[in-house]
């Protein structure tokens, strides 16, 4: 169990430094992380409307 309104470690700074995406799986949820153009983390649920 885990609880959900929390805030947890998804990855290191440094791993979002080249600019493409990381995907990960969080609290058994896949999640996609990436820095906007103005170098701002953005962390959105992994998931495409088009599958």
């Amino acid at each position: 169990m885990f609880l959900k309104n929390c805030w947890y470690v998804a990855a290191y700074d440094r791993e979002l430094e080249d600019g493409g995406p990381l995907g990960r799986k969080l609290l058994n949820e896949p999640v996609v992380m990436f820095r906007d153009s103005a170098g701002k983390a953005i962390a959105l649920e992994d998931r495409c409307c088009h599958r």
